[in-house]
């Protein structure tokens, strides 16, 4: 229980009315005494009260990012079947906004949204949140504890890529080549042959000829960008080492990130681990939960080598100490 700043004004003046009516004997200043004692204790029974019957649920996270703000959706229920509840305030660790429910009816679930934000990557806990009652006066804040027991991994800040760094690393899509593929653009028209896909007639042609014409597509070449982020490169010796080495990290997830939403395979390479080229929101995830749990190692003077298995990639970015920016393959 906390005293808000309206309790300890009550407070004050209840003491001085108690003052005042003990050294001047006077009879009406003993009844507004024991009136405003008796609100006290009513205040304070009210409130516990109010506190009782209540379950708190939380719903499921979505992709969670490092200093970008979020919410998650959550349920209060209320299973009082004789009284409503009124002016709860939910709280819980400094990363929660505080969020006030001015009413809950009887045998009722209110939902709502607690808006979080964490300023570093990796996983953090919520163990509960924190229901306090404002009803009926607030003079004090009454509050228990509902256990969450939840746990949210934060993925690498994802930070702007400027136009330096794409033009550094010849960001481009898919792209066609000269040759018969399976791809969108149009290589050339010919007469249907048996085993061709018959999606792939072209029924404008045909019905103009009177003969089955079938369309070749040329071949797109998907690019590929390799990651390479030395994470051997402590331990730190201040706050600032510390700093940079998360903005590496953010960096690989942006140029990941970025470069998948542009059609690009994308790889990533540590001292821990690797994550083989792939896209797709499952490749997506993969490649940002290995970043979100990446630990510092020790140092390491060798050259980070990326995997054999992956060969040859279109470019590759390196992210660590002493190395360049970005080199194009």
């Amino acid at each position: 229980m906390r005293i808000t700043r309206v309790g300890v004004g009550y407070l004050l003046v209840t003491v001085i009315v108690a003052i005042a009516a003990v050294n001047t004997g006077n009879n009406a200043l003993f009844l507004i005494e024991g009136g405003l004692l008796s609100l006290l204790a009513v205040s304070g029974v009210a409130s516990r009260r109010n506190l009782r019957f209540l379950d708190v649920r939380l719903g499921r996270t979505v992709e969670v990012h490092a200093r970008q703000p979020f919410s998650i959706a959550f349920d209060i229920e209320n299973r009082d079947r004789w009284l409503a509840r009124r002016f709860l305030e939910v709280t819980g660790p400094p990363s929660v906004q505080p969020l006030v429910l001015p009413y809950i009816g009887t045998r009722r679930v209110r939902r709502d949204r607690l808006h979080f934000g964490f300023e570093r990557r990796g996983i953090h806990r919520i163990p509960a949140l924190r229901v306090s009652s404002i009803f009926p006066l607030g003079l004090f804040l009454k509050g228990m504890r509902a256990h969450t027991d939840l746990e949210v991994l934060v993925y690498p800040e994802i930070l702007p890529l400027d136009d330096p760094f794409r033009l550094a690393l010849g960001q481009a899509g898919e792209e066609a080549v000269p040759r018969k593929g399976s791809g969108h653009d149009l290589y050339a028209l010919r007469l249907f042959r048996p085993g061709d896909d018959p999606r792939g007639i072209h029924w404008k042609r045909t019905a103009r000829t009177g003969e089955m014409v079938f369309m070749e597509r040329e071949a797109e070449e998907g690019r590929r960008l390799s990651i390479l982020l030395d994470n051997a490169i402590g331990p730190f010796g201040d706050r600032e080492s510390e700093e940079r080495f998360e903005h590496l990290v953010s960096e690989a997830a942006s140029a990941a990130v970025d470069f998948m939403e542009s059609g690009f395979e994308v790889s990533l390479t540590t001292r821990s681990g690797s994550v083989h080229s792939g896209r797709g929101s499952a490749h997506r995830r993969r490649l940002l939960e290995m970043l979100a749990l990446l630990p510092v190692l020790d140092f390491d003077p060798s050259p980070l080598v990326a995997d054999v298995s992956e060969g040859e990639a279109d470019r590759e970015l390196r992210l660590g100490a002493g190395q360049p920016r970005a080199a194009t393959g």
